[in-house]
């Protein structure tokens, strides 16, 4: 497009603008749907590989109430956090990895009421605990058995039973492993068995009557390779006064069947 040097500069610069406009979305578009059509010639293509399992498209992960396993060994991780009246109460991060029913972990904790490093660790029937603030203690194996992580998922809050009115979300693709998504309603006393470090948060509170969801995905293996949990119940069960109390927890278990040793944390 030409001006005439003597055409008024307002015109001028509204025609500029407009044309640069014009050019924008005209680009804009079509960044869009060269993405469009990356995704669609990709859809329904394995990864190459997933931390998180198999990534044949053509594999179906089995249903919510089909037997599942935790795998031989897997890379754990598991976040923790919670919220009174919608404040933050703070959180955990775990960290850790098993073998068989051997399993190390520790963790980096900064709660409201608690702030340091934590851990847990069972190498055949010798445990180990440390709680923010200590040292690590060697206790019985069986002190330390429910801190498992991925195996107390699945034994504490997805057996056979409860698994048997599971409600089915879909298949999800997670890193590029195929995966069913399904959900099983908990109370309290059931997240509390299954993510035990959730007395960094809560202490000893009576979490009995508190109700929430645990969603979990089985992948192509017949393997858990994922779970988040929350509930929600009486604030003043955590602090005096408060009305809401929420307690969340994520767990992946990763690089399942991986040649992993589990070492002693401590003499």
């Amino acid at each position: 497009m030409l001006f005439r040097s003597g055409a008024p500069r307002r015109p001028r610069l509204a025609a500029s603008l407009g044309a640069g406009f014009a050019v924008a979305i005209f680009t804009a578009s079509l960044l869009a749907s060269v993405a469009v059509a990356n995704d669609l010639a990709l859809a329904g293509k394995p990864a190459g590989s997933s931390q998180f399992g198999p990534t044949d498209p053509k594999a179906l992960p089995p249903t919510c109430d089909t037997a599942i396993t935790a795998g031989g060994s897997a890379r754990l991780a598991l976040t923790l956090t919670g919220s009174i009246d919608g404040r933050s109460m703070g959180g955990a991060r775990v960290r850790g990895a098993r073998d068989g029913l051997d399993f190390s972990w520790t963790s980096e904790v900064a709660t409201v009421s608690e702030l340091g490093l934590g851990g847990a660790a069972l190498v055949a029937t010798q445990g180990w605990l440390r709680e923010p603030g200590g040292s690590w203690d060697r206790v019985p194996g069986l002190a330390v058995e429910n801190e498992s992580l991925d195996l107390a998922v699945l034994s504490q809050a997805l057996d056979t039973q409860a698994r048997a009115a599971a409600e089915e979300i879909g298949i999800d693709y997670v890193d590029g492993a195929r995966a069913r998504h399904c959900r099983v309603a908990i109370d309290g006393d059931t997240f509390r068995r299954t993510f035990p470090q959730v007395r960094w948060l809560a202490g000893n509170a009576d979490l009995h009557r508190w109700r929430g969801e645990l969603d979990y995905w089985i992948f192509t293996d017949d393997q858990l390779g994922q779970a988040d949990a929350w509930i929600e119940g009486e604030g003043f069960t955590l602090e005096p006064g408060a009305i809401h109390g929420r307690l969340e927890a994520s767990l992946t278990a990763t690089e399942r069947g991986s040649s992993i040793t589990i070492v002693p944390p401590a003499p």
